[in-house]
């Protein structure tokens, strides 16, 4: 019980501390001052992440398009070398449909 009852002061003490950083954070207080990091992780950042969320929504179309038009390449390139050496195998697919299992996606 004594346990119980140490454990329950405790979390009441780490509820109040997060509710009053909470609410130094809302006074203007600088991002990234706190004790949690800043990176978005379990430790805390969450408004980091909304400034980014707003900053990606905030960029024009073709500047997202751009930036990930090599990668989109890539991916394309892959996939069609894939097909092509598929074709190769597919007789061999065909009569040992148990080695499709193991043609990654």
């Amino acid at each position: 019980k004594e346990t119980v009852k140490a454990q329950s002061a405790e979390i009441a003490k780490l509820k109040s501390e997060l509710l009053s950083k909470k609410g130094d954070a809302g006074e203007g207080k600088k991002k990234g001052t706190g004790t949690a990091p800043a990176h978005g992780a379990h430790g805390g950042g969450g408004t980091d992440i909304e400034e980014e969320i707003d900053m990606y929504l905030d960029r024009p179309f073709f500047s997202l398009a751009r930036h990930r038009v090599g990668w989109l390449t890539v991916f394309l390139a892959s996939l069609s070398l894939t097909a092509v050496i598929m074709t190769g195998f597919e007789h061999t697919l065909s009569r040992q449909i148990e080695l499709a299992y193991f043609v990654p996606l």
